[in-house]
């Protein structure tokens, strides 16, 4: 589960703000919610429902000594 109200948007501005003066890139979808591939694996035991792995946001960036 992604974060919600106040919380989210104060990470959302942070991120934004902060991340940003460091060269970090965003990437792909945010606040999302991916199906499992492996259930048996990470699915805890007597849970009915799909299990999924939440996903706030992702950053990326280039290593100063190898990029």
């Amino acid at each position: 589960m992604a974060e919600n109200g106040p919380i989210e948007d104060l990470a959302k501005r942070i991120s934004e703000d902060l991340l940003s003066r460091f060269k970090w890139q965003q990437h792909g979808p945010c606040d999302r919610d991916f199906l499992c591939d492996d259930e048996a694996k990470h699915k805890p035991e007597g849970k009915k429902q799909k299990h999924t792995h939440p996903v706030d946001v992702v950053f990326s960036y280039k290593d100063p000594y190898l990029n």
